[in-house]
């Protein structure tokens, strides 16, 4: 194994609080005369556990085990095994991520299939906010009470020969989620340790991508989001490999029943080599699939107000309100049976064109 000097090309990506892109194609076909076949690079090897640890009990949920490789700002992370919730997924064994442009998009491969999912880290969790915007009010997602922050404990372990500094992260909240006008509040309340190695600069990982994905478009409506972000960046260093980090999520219902979350994520070797260009290349032949787009979103939103202003709809039309309403007066069931199949028709016309079609596998 050998020894990793200092970089300089990539900075630790903004802190992705713990919690599940899009221009130019992939091109393949002959390499023009004088392109290198391999670059320098960054490898290693990383394992992922998540338990259900409530009552002291321990209740494995998923495993995985990626071969990760760096080089030129892009990352092909392969999943080599996969167990539990893992095994259904983007992470099934024999699958592979790649992170393009210095992480600004995403593909998912599906070798089996032979397909490809095209996405933007960036915007997966900030489509949430279009479909709900979409559905009229039929669901209404809500975030509050937000507390963020972070400290320096100092220094951490040694991890496969690097110092570290030690982290850690707060995070809580409560969400209240409306569906047909039922109402269902929970809170979530983490702690995650880190050990990062801040002599890696060149350091990818798109779990961490997705997780500050994930952060911005879960929370980002939060009172206070933006000011605590700036918050804890600040306090983070800007280069560094988190070589290895623990999280402890408490949840809890709306009838304060509670659930303990324990999240594990190790980097197991790490090495520098060269690593094959083909590596964050599509084979040719495979078939590329995209996720629905804001604009398909707005486009949904944008067809449910045209029903409205047709009639086709009342102008007034909220499922979620009509639905709640037509329980408290106790209706007949044949008038209730009528506005739900209003409030169907109604949703699905809305939602037609980002529900419209075959589902990728992965």
């Amino acid at each position: 194994m050998s020894h990793l000097p200092a970089r300089s090309r990539r900075r630790l990506p903004r802190a992705a609080l713990p919690l599940f892109a899009a221009a130019a194609a992939i091109m393949g076909g002959a390499r023009p005369h004088g392109t290198p076949t391999v670059a320098p690079g960054l490898l290693y090897t990383m394992q992922m556990t998540t338990q259900d640890a409530t009552g002291g009990k321990s209740r494995e949920l998923s495993s995985m085990a990626a071969r990760t490789q760096i080089a030129g700002g892009k990352l092909r992370m392969e999943f080599t095994e996969s167990k539990g919730a893992s095994a259904a997924g983007p992470m099934k064994k024999g699958g592979y991520i790649l992170l393009l442009d210095d992480g600004k998009r995403m593909l998912i491969v599906n070798p089996k299939e032979k397909s490809y999912l095209d996405m933007e880290p960036d915007a997966i969790f900030g489509m949430l906010n279009a479909m709900t915007a979409a559905t009229g009010g039929l669901m209404k997602i809500e975030v509050s009470d937000l507390s963020s922050g972070v400290r320096k404990l100092g220094a951490g372990e040694t991890v496969l020969g690097h110092a570290t500094e030690k982290y850690e992260m707060t995070q809580k909240y409560t969400t209240t989620m409306s569906i047909m006008g039922r109402r269902n509040e929970s809170t979530s309340e983490s702690v995650t340790e880190l050990w990062i190695a801040t002599s890696i600069s060149d350091w990818m990982n798109p779990f961490m991508e997705m997780g500050k994905s994930a952060a911005d478009g879960m929370l980002s409506s939060a009172p206070g989001w933006a000011t605590q972000m700036a918050d804890v960046e600040a306090k983070m260093p800007k280069n560094g490999a988190v070589l290895k980090s623990v999280t402890r999520t408490t949840m809890r219902d709306g009838k304060g029943k509670e659930q303990l979350m324990l999240s594990t994520t190790e980097i197991t070797e790490l090495s520098r080599g060269d690593v094959p260009t083909s590596a964050f290349e599509v084979p040719t032949g495979y078939t590329r699939t995209e996720m629905p787009s804001m604009a398909a979103m707005q486009e949904a939103t944008d067809s449910l107000n045209a029903a409205k202003a047709r009639g086709d709809i009342p102008s007034d039309f909220d499922p979620a309100r009509d639905a709640k309403d037509a329980a408290k007066e106790g209706v007949t069931e044949g008038v209730k049976e009528e506005a739900k199949a209003g409030a169907k028709a109604a949703t699905k016309k809305a939602l037609g064109g980002i529900l419209r079609g075959k589902r990728p596998p992965l």
